[in-house]
């Protein structure tokens, strides 16, 4: 499964996302950044699958909702050297995709609207404190709901 950005979504999605990741850099290297996904250069896809890469997303080209790499669904992690290639072998596939193999998220595939829109607002509603929710509505009403990992890195003791 994955959390897939393209042409076909609400830009405020995009824009949402973007900002969230901008705001988790920023606050980590206390440097405001602007991205965007409907440009090359410095702010083209690959400046977004970059920046999504450093934040501790694995990053993927898509078409639609399918990823044009073949093993996809097996790709734990990549690099900002990989992530340039796919600039010229995937050319044509300038949409994101976020692969969730290890990110949590709650994949809400509800088909009544009531029903959906309640079990959106019960995750808003235990954890909307903990930071910013995003949803992305595929096929409405479904919808899924991607949370951050959090790593703690273990403290060696000396003995």
């Amino acid at each position: 499964m994955r959390v897939r950005i393209d042409e076909s979504m609400s830009h405020d999605l995009e824009r949402d996302l973007a900002a969230a990741v901008a705001a988790s850099e920023a606050k980590a290297n206390d440097t405001p950044r602007n991205i965007s996904n409907t440009a090359e250069g410095v702010n083209g896809p690959a400046a977004l699958r970059k920046q999504l890469r450093r934040t501790g997303f694995v990053p993927l080209p898509v078409i639609g909702k399918a990823p044009p790499l073949e093993g996809w669904s097996l790709k734990t992690e990549t690099n900002d050297g990989e992530i340039d290639l796919w600039s010229s072998l995937y050319h044509y596939a300038p949409s994101t995709g976020v692969s969730t193999q290890k990110l949590p998220a709650i994949d809400l595939d509800i088909l009544n609207e009531e029903a959906a829109e309640a079990a959106e607002a019960l995750v808003r509603e235990r954890f909307e404190e903990k930071g910013y929710i995003l949803v992305r509505i595929g096929r409405a009403p479904k919808r899924a709901i991607p949370f951050a990992r959090i790593v703690r890195s273990r403290k060696s003791r000396s003995t």
